[in-house]
């Protein structure tokens, strides 16, 4: 028994021996440990950077579609508001059209009205002068057939 304590001894010495040698893999196994729970952390750090990061680009893309969206029917709108200009611009150019060829129609009547005016005007003034001469005529005829009354009564 005492040759197996004393073996014991020396198995204690030679791990005592060992044990720097264990220390030094418990400190190589501990860094890589702390290495490998590093490398989990990062790890996790980065799945959870990746999961905001993609839950921003789906937060992005659902954006840009509803602006795709909202731009498309923008378009849409802006095609019908210049057909509804271009319509407008060809219905004000029909007007103006219009509006020149009756102002032309009106000056041209004008012009005829005017020119009526004129000849109606010259017969008035003829139809005076006429009536001025048949006056004449006339007190001069009837002044004869006064002289002449007065000629017939001396008899």
């Amino acid at each position: 028994m005492v040759a197996q304590i004393q073996e014991a001894q020396v198995t204690v010495k030679a791990h005592d021996f060992g044990k720097p040698d264990i220390t030094e893999a418990l400190r190589d196994i501990r860094v890589q440990l702390e290495g490998h729970s590093n490398i989990q952390q990062a790890e996790e750090g980065f799945r959870v950077q990746f999961a905001k990061l993609t839950k921003a680009a789906e937060s992005n893309r659902e954006a840009l579609k509803a602006t795709q969206q909202e731009i498309q029917e923008n378009r849409r709108r802006l095609q019908g508001k210049t057909i509804e200009l271009e319509c407008g611009k060809g219905i004000r150019e029909a007007l103006e059209k219009q509006l020149q060829d009756l102002e032309e129609r009106h000056y041209a009547e004008m012009i005829h009205y005017q020119d009526t005016i004129r000849q109606l005007d010259n017969e008035v003034t003829n139809a005076k002068l006429d009536m001025s001469g048949y006056l004449r005529e006339y007190k001069d005829l009837l002044n004869v057939k006064m002289a002449l009354d007065v000629e017939i009564l001396s008899y």
